[in-house]
């Protein structure tokens, strides 16, 4: 592991850092409000607020497949950013604005559309802003290792402030002004970028250092549309996007099964690998992805809100825990892989990988036992809670650097582009998996008691933890099998080259 440089970064690197930090701030707001909008607002089920927030997750996960390619074959990286900004900015508008008080039909469907619209707008813009910081520095720039990890405390830094604003301001004024929130951040990033875009010069793609090829703005444009139109249908009809995501990861098994085929020995097992990794990481984040839905329900119902006698804190600003304890623990985790790489070596990726999902399931056995500690009318103290989301982060550090960094090193060179895109497909089957996990929690119609649901949300965490710690011994035990695939040996100087993005 490399340690971090205290060379200054260029001027151009600070205009990628704010643009991502008001991107996240815009997102990661509107993830805390999610679940909670439809079910308090919205008046909608358990199951199908769980149900809709999966999809939408899962589409913010596999659009930026296509704003990729736009970015390097079409537009070029800091066009396609700005017309994915311009986008988000626009959907965060129209979730701020109250068309409840007009119509209650125009408020569900203007719902949908806000949706779309930044589904489309994630999709062109999420895939700009790393590839940018890329290309700033050469293969022998020492800064590369701590730009990456400045540019990953820009996007806990911009959730953070994000889950915390936006509970209150959706609790003391209204779920609309939490939205307005996220469309404000979203701005302030796209006035960011329009002003300082000079900096970046023809950074980017080579697309970029061409004028402007008007003749596309139309087919993309176009393209725009038809992918909001789709995005909202999916959303809104569960249903179809249940088969879409079953059709496409069988394509992806597919995929995986014509390029072992097409591969030589070392290459065959590396992509077996790869695959198991895959795997690894769906069953991983469908029950990270528990924190907006299950648990938020959980915090909203089952838990008291004052962390001290004198501190309140909103449902959806519990959230916040997660980047607070990921700009707490990083650093520390960080100096920890640093000393142990001095001293015996450091612990090989996939072993980080189970070490994190075991600790991930303790978190939700935290969840589980604090049902023992319940006062009579069934709320837990809030501070289990905190235990659980720090346990669940340090899991999520240990994790979440693994897959994109082993698939960078495992992937033929030639597949690489498209190895990273169905990773990302595997996280969007995830996240819509997710839902369905979720949807063991839901609490029946007419149950609005504390002490009714405490039982069920409890019960099911247990489940969640004991599922996850049994998943991750079995990672465990994988171990060897993985690091021979690797390389015939026990792996470690792969893992050595691997870049982490909390070094």
């Amino acid at each position: 592991m490399t340690a971090i440089t205290t060379q200054p970064q260029p001027r151009a690197f600070y205009v990628i850092f704010f643009v991502e930090m008001w991107e996240r701030f815009g997102y990661y707001g509107l993830q805390a409000l999610f679940v909670l909008y439809l079910s308090k607002a919205m008046h909608f089920s358990d199951s199908k607020a769980y149900g809709t927030f999966a999809a939408f997750a899962a589409l913010v996960y596999a659009t930026p497949i296509l704003g990729g390619y736009v970015a390097d074959k079409l537009l070029g990286y800091q066009r396609t950013l700005m017309l994915g900004a311009s986008l988000l900015t626009l959907g965060y508008i129209l979730l701020a604005i109250p068309f409840d008080a007009m119509n209650a039909s125009l408020e569900f469907t203007m719902f949908y559309l806000a949706l779309g619209v930044i589904v489309a707008g994630n999709g062109f813009f999420k895939t700009s802003p790393s590839s940018l910081v890329g290309k700033l520095y050469s293969k022998q720039d020492g800064r590369t290792d701590s730009a990456f990890t400045l540019f990953y405390m820009s996007i806990n830094i911009g959730s953070f402030l994000s889950m915390l604003l936006c509970g209150y301001m959706a609790h003391y004024f209204g779920w609309h002004v939490g939205f307005a929130i996220c469309a404000i951040g979203m701005f302030f990033g796209l006035l960011t970028f329009i002003s300082r875009r000079s900096l970046l010069g023809h950074l980017g793609s080579s697309a970029d250092a061409k004028p402007l090829r008007k003749y596309l703005l139309l087919p993309v444009l176009v393209g725009a549309v038809l992918a909001i139109a789709a995005a909202a249908s999916l959303i809104h009809y569960l249903t179809i996007t249940q088969w879409v995501l079953m059709a496409v990861g069988l394509g992806a098994v597919i995929f995986y099964i014509i390029l072992g085929f097409k591969s030589n020995g070392l290459e065959r097992k590396r992509l077996t690998a790869c695959f198991i990794l895959t795997l690894f990481a769906i069953v991983y984040y469908c029950l990270y992805f528990q924190a907006p839905e299950s648990m938020n329900l959980f915090v909203e119902r089952n838990v008291n809100h004052h962390l001290f006698s004198w501190f309140y804190l909103t449902t959806p600003s519990f959230q916040a825990l997660n980047p607070f304890f990921i700009l707490l623990l990083a650093p520390i985790l960080s100096q920890f892989y640093l000393r142990m790489s001095k001293r015996q070596g450091d612990f090989s990726i996939p072993t980080k990988f189970a070490v994190g999902i075991v600790i991930t399931g303790v978190g939700f056995i935290v969840l589980y036992l604090s049902h023992s500690y319940a006062n009579s009318q069934g709320i837990v103290s809030p501070w289990w809670v905190v235990l659980a989301y720090f346990f669940q982060t340090l899991g999520e550090l240990f994790v979440s650097a693994l897959g994109p960094a082993m698939i960078t090193k495992l992937a033929p060179p030639r597949y690489l582009a498209i190895m990273m895109g169905t990773w990302f497909l595997a996280s969007a089957a995830a996240a819509f998996l997710s839902g369905e996990l979720a949807k063991l929690a839901s609490i029946p119609e007419g149950v609005t008691q504390a002490i009714q649901t405490l039982p069920i949300y409890t019960n099911v965490f247990l489940k969640f933890g004991w599922m996850t710690i049994a998943f991750g011994i079995f990672a465990f035990v994988s171990v060897p099998f993985l690091q021979r695939l690797i390389l015939g040996t026990r792996g470690k100087s792969l893992d050595a080259t691997v870049h982490n993005p909390i070094a």
